[in-house]
């Protein structure tokens, strides 16, 4: 300590120092503001602990977690006895349906035309293969 009561340090790099303080300066008022802003939150989580209805709904929420990781669980153990071979053939399958419905549609419209064209009455009443045809898509069989 010097003479006039500051330490060396003061003494030698005042800049530094007064540096040093602003900074403090803007700490304290940010923890300041926190500790009031953790003042504000605690009081709001009191007054949600003295709610008997935020007890309810956090009961049934966890109630819905629990019953939704258990379906989530069901639901993979189901899943895992399907390989990707099985998906692949879904939708082999799938395209080869696509087909046969292309071709129906095709054949139905061909044999129509032929029957106009030689004035023949359609009898023809199958169902139509995913089509708006037939009886099948009127509901009756």
């Amino acid at each position: 300590t010097g003479t006039d009561g500051r330490t060396r340090a003061e003494q030698e790099n005042p800049a530094l120092l007064a540096k040093y303080r602003d900074q403090v300066a803007e700490q304290m008022v940010v923890c300041n503001a926190l500790r009031v802003e953790n003042e504000r939150l605690q009081a709001v989580v009191g007054d949600l602990q003295r709610t008997p209805a935020a007890h309810d709904d956090v009961a049934t929420l966890r109630d819905e977690v629990a019953r939704l990781r258990g379906e989530n669980r069901e639901l993979h153990s189901e899943l895992a006895a399907f390989d990707p071979q099985f998906f692949e053939e879904i939708e082999d399958l799938k395209f080869q349906h696509g087909v046969a419905v292309d071709a129906n549609t095709r054949l139905r419209e061909e044999l129509e035309r032929l029957a106009t064209e030689h004035g023949i009455r359609s009898t023809l009443d199958l169902p139509a293969v995913g089509g708006a045809r037939g009886t099948a898509a009127r509901g009756t069989r």
